[in-house]
């Protein structure tokens, strides 16, 4: 999927305010989870590019699925907005990285789309996807996945900075960089953040 630029830019470019460590939460022990989402627990969310964000933890609320018990969270989208983005992502916490799955739902909070978890790509300190909406799409849940839970995640980071000197006539540039080791393991926990988007017209979901 190709969003526009302008999208991809700002939610790059989104600040988000320090999170401490955080122990990753790795069963659910003997809770009973039922097979539909509590959509009581819906957070609304406004198409203006506002990062909005959500705490998931061992009171969050849990789903049993396929796949095993998972904690989710619910965004709540406005109706007749036309056509809308979605910029969805897991935040590291420390050594913690909620395993997210993203399901969109309807007005009647059926499942209308399963967003598969290796569609989250990790940038930036982040597992993040960008999801265009359909008309019908009327929520976004986003769940821990059960069986990615406990795996050790590895990624280097790089960076590099530009420095213009000035040599008495002569201006160059000297480029340096650097690398850090990112290790976090992929939890039921975590805080998870969204953007949503108006888009132009002509970039309506298929």
């Amino acid at each position: 999927m190709k969003l526009a630029p302008w999208l991809a830019a700002l939610w790059l470019a989104g600040c988000a305010p320090p999170v401490p460590d955080l122990p990753p939460l790795l069963g659910l022990g003997a809770r009973t989870c039922p097979p539909a989402p509590q959509t009581t627990v819906a957070q609304a969310v406004e198409p203006d590019g506002k990062i909005v964000f959500a705490d998931i933890d061992a009171g969050s609320a849990c789903l049993a699925t396929p796949e095993g018990d998972s904690l989710y969270t619910i965004f709540r989208l406005p109706a007749g907005q036309g056509p809308l983005a979605a910029a969805v992502a897991s935040m590291q916490q420390g050594r913690t990285m909620m395993a997210p799955r993203l399901f969109t739902l309807d007005a009647a909070d059926r499942v209308v789309r399963d967003v598969a978890a290796d569609r989250f790509l990790y940038r930036g300190g982040m597992l993040s996807t960008l999801v265009r909406l359909r008309p019908e799409e009327m929520a976004i849940m986003v769940a821990s996945y059960p069986p990615a839970i406990g795996q050790g995640i590895a990624h280097i980071q790089s960076a590099t900075q530009a420095t213009t000197v000035a040599s008495g006539p002569v201006i160059f540039t000297v480029y340096s960089g650097s690398e850090a080791t990112a290790n976090y393991t992929l939890a039921h926990n975590g805080r998870v953040r969204i953007e949503v988007y108006k888009l132009p017209p002509d970039q309506r979901a298929p």
